[in-house]
């Protein structure tokens, strides 16, 4: 292409041929355009013109900088005839690239650090605006933006989907050169200061409220499903600059309004949620339009601001009703909600996604905010034009906060699998909801013909080689069938030494990766003792794993992941902010407990314990499993309370 005694450089092509580059003429850099015959000289002045990018129709973007007197660069545009100049702001923009449909992303620094910008065929968009150093973005042709955000010490990868921006990395290294197709794919390599390694991250969509608070449900009602009220309606009252409902007496309020003159039980109802997430809606008087009317309403006004309803699904008429749950549940929180009538496309709300409450276990006994999900794609692509559509997806994983729970268990990333078989439970109750999945969620429900998968567990033994220890199972062989699941595909292989995992990030579901909360928990921790505890509903074992760190000979325990015991596949993992001693009660503790209030002699032998656990009995969490204390054949349960119940009198 080039033969000349001069320096040409950083060449690029489009996919009919056509080739950019940038040309040190001894005076200064310049745009040079081959079109497959003829080579044109786009740029002839003053400027240091460099790295040109070029879509399929010809169109070219650069960088142009001052050569003489000047100290930043613009960005420019050749349509194949003109040349525009789009930025004019004696300010540094920079890395500039362009997709077929003629959208333009650059870095630019707007006196502070550097922001990405956009320009949509008409006008500029500042997509960021952060402390950090957002650099080098690319963009797709269908509109997905990725980039560099530098801190202090790393720089991590964010992508931006037309709406809203996530970081798709949190592994505080030095992420570069990125690129991403137009099916959302990403690319880049990291060093680590011994070698780069080429990672490729396959598009998938995750909402995580991370700053939904926790409260736990507290007396004299100790209502799950008023503290599950109290953490959303903080959530959204908060960002709406409301005032709280905070203790004390702010689940009392919200337990005493809910309630009907004729309660079904303790807890709140489906109904009595619904109706306490309607009325204290933070919009509902802002509105003055023709549903002003509405606002008297107990259960708030379904035109305007937040409207929660109940949604119900029966197993017994469709085999697919699990789907649908989980389907609506992640659709409905992918919605946004706007400020005034809900169909048209206005101002939204000042947090626009909002949690679902859902009774877990199959009573109301449990109540849980469920803020996050980890999907294929949006659930909700448009949420005011058509705002039933759901396209078919994959749902993996659910993000929760029990009010029953403190510490490890409080905050949790489930899998869908994990969800359908121990927690979504068709209800078990002597309402009309008897036998039906349920959620209270946003905005009103209505039928969705979409296709949900709901991916399967897959054994994974190589994570319970990392952790040392065995599958329960008396089949298990060295040469195995040893199948991977990542976020969007499995793999399969047979294996006489399974993959090796390197650190806790390949023992969880990828999706959890995505939550800077619970990764910046885990790094940098050390793995404890994994401990066995024995499933006693469904036989289904786990081995509950610890990470933390040495504090004065103390290991305190940060988060925990849950690993089935027989397969090693993920189930779900937990963490906190601040480190506990995890399981307070051990086997000598417990043993010690049971002898003490029995006054057994001391020299009874015949004890047997280990640590079990069944949803909805002496401990609402599986990070909580109880003692089985067998003295004699007397059995005796002791909770991680130090709590000693007689399974045979049950008191």
């Amino acid at each position: 292409i080039t033969n000349n005694f001069y320096n040409d450089w950083l060449a690029q092509i489009n996919n009919n041929g056509y080739i950019v580059w940038s040309m040190d003429d001894g005076n200064d850099y310049e745009i040079f355009l081959y079109d497959g015959s003829t080579t044109t000289q786009i740029t002839n002045n003053s400027y240091e013109d460099s790295l040109p990018r070029i879509n399929d129709n010809g169109y070219v973007v650069w960088q142009g900088g001052w050569s003489l007197g000047g100290n930043d660069y613009e960005i420019f545009l050749y349509n194949g005839s003109i040349i525009t100049q789009l930025t004019d702001n004696s300010l540094d923009d920079g890395s500039p690239n362009i997709n077929n449909n003629g959208y333009i992303v650059w870095e630019g620094h707007d006196g502070s650090d550097y922001e990405i910008f956009l320009y949509d065929s008409s006008s500029i968009i500042q997509i960021t605006n952060n402390d950090y150093a957002d650099t080098a973005p690319k963009i797709s042709n269908n509109g997905y933006m990725v980039w560099e955000g530098y801190g202090d010490y790393s720089s991590e990868i964010f992508i931006y989907d037309g709406s809203t921006t996530t970081q798709l990395t949190y592994n505080f290294e030095e992420e570069e050169s990125i690129n991403i197709n137009d099916s959302g794919c990403v690319v880049w390599f990291r060093w680590d200061g011994n070698d780069s390694e080429i990672f490729l991250a396959i598009p998938n969509w995750t909402l995580n409220m991370t700053q939904m608070d926790w409260y736990e449900n507290i007396a004299p009602y100790n209502s799950t499903g008023a503290a599950t009220c109290q953490m959303i309606l903080n959530y959204i009252r908060e960002g709406a600059g409301e005032p709280l409902f905070t203790e004390p007496g702010g689940q009392d309020e919200i337990y005493e309004y809910a309630r009907d003159l004729e309660p079904y039980g303790p807890e709140l109802t489906p109904h009595e949620v619904d109706k306490a997430l309607g009325h204290f809606d933070p919009y509902d008087y802002l509105v003055s339009n023709w549903a002003d009317g509405y606002d008297s309403r107990p259960d708030g006004n379904p035109y305007q601001g937040y409207n929660y309803t109940v949604d119900a699904y029966d197993p017994n008429l469709d085999p697919d009703a699990i789907n649908q749950y989980m389907r609506d549940i992640c659709h409905w929180m992918a919605y946004t909600v706007t400020k005034e009538d809900w169909w048209d496309d206005g101002e939204l709300v000042a947090r626009a996604n909002t949690p679902a409450a859902i009774p877990i276990f199959g009573t109301y006994d449990n109540w849980v905010a469920v803020k996050g999900c980890a999907t294929s794609e949006n659930p909700a692509p448009e949420p005011h034009v058509n705002p039933w559509n759901t396209p078919d997806f994959t749902v993996y994983g659910f993000w929760m906060k029990d009010p029953q729970v403190s510490g490890i268990g409080q905050n949790t990333y489930k899998t869908a699998a994990e969800c359908g078989s121990t927690y979504f439970l068709p209800l078990d109750t002597d309402d009309a909801y008897d036998g039906l999945f349920l959620q209270v969620a946003e905005p009103p429900a209505e039928m969705s013909n979409a296709n949900v998968e709901i991916p399967k567990p897959k054994t994974d033994l190589a994570n319970l080689e990392f952790i040392g220890t065995k599958p329960k199972t008396k089949k298990y062989k060295k040469a195995a069938t040893i199948m991977t699941m990542s976020s969007d595909t499995v793999s399969s292989e047979i294996n006489e030494s399974p993959i090796k995992k390197q650190s806790w990030r390949d023992l969880v579901d990828s999706h959890l990766l995505a939550d800077y909360e619970a990764v910046a928990v885990f790094e940098g921790t050390e793995m404890g003792e994994p401990i066995l505890v024995h499933r006693i509903d469904e036989g289904s074992d786990y081995y509950l794993v610890p990470f933390g760190k040495y504090i004065k000979g103390r290991f305190l325990t940060s988060g925990v992941i849950i690993l089935d015991a027989n397969s090693g596949y993920f189930k779900e993992a937990s963490w906190t902010n601040e480190p506990e001693e995890f399981l307070k009660v051990d086997k000598r503790k417990a043993i010690w407990l049971v002898k003490k209030r029995q006054m057994f002699h001391k020299y009874v032998q015949l004890v047997e314990a280990e640590l079990v656990w069944e949803p909805n009995t002496y401990s609402p969490s599986p990070y909580e499993p109880y003692w089985k204390i067998d003295v004699n054949g007397s059995i005796w349960y002791v909770t991680q309370e130090g709590d000693i119940v007689s399974a045979d009198a049950n008191n």
